[in-house]
């Protein structure tokens, strides 16, 4: 919170004296200070719902909310019916792994939304609808996915793009 408050204030955070004894928090792949939804998750916490201390329940609520948007796309992409694609998005946003792990360390949601969204891109690859959007698209969700928090989950991401456009 106090990192987003100065944020809004006009100070950019760049270290917390309460981590480690003294610790960078702009740093990419630590706490996801660069990455846009950790503020929209504060303003909407703040404005709307008036108390800035929902701000991580706002945070996980819409990531499991884009999670499964993400994997009903995905679904649909791949050819699978609207029940189905509604069942797989249900169980993987909600499966207990992506429960515990994000409660454990938030900055895990974001892999939950990415992951399904570059596999898209994978999938429309290799079916041959790439262009120009699908290169800007592709580029933009690697690009936001670096800097939600957890840069080894977005390795193991991209390792795991590539295999697929490989395969």
């Amino acid at each position: 919170n106090e990192a987003c408050r100065g944020f809004f204030e006009g100070r950019f955070p760049t270290w917390t004296p309460g981590i480690l004894l003294g610790a960078p928090t702009a740093e990419v792949g630590l706490l996801g200070l660069t990455y846009p939804p950790t503020y929209v998750a504060h303003w909407i916490a703040g404005r709307w719902l008036g108390d800035e201390n929902l701000t991580i329940e706002v945070y996980a609520w819409g990531h499991l909310l884009a999670c499964y948007l993400a994997t009903f796309w995905l679904g649909i992409e791949i050819g699978l019916s609207p029940p189905l694609c509604a069942a797989a998005g249900l169980s993987f946003s909600l499966c207990g792994f992506n429960l515990i792990a994000g409660r454990a360390w938030a900055c895990m949601f974001p892999t939950f939304v990415w992951f399904p969204l570059t596999m898209l891109s994978a999938a429309r690859l290799n079916r041959g609808r790439a262009g120009w959007r699908w290169l800007g698209a592709t580029g933009l969700a690697i690009g936001i996915a670096f800097h939600g928090g957890n840069a080894q989950m977005w390795a193991y991401t991209m390792m795991f793009y590539v295999l697929c456009v490989m395969l």
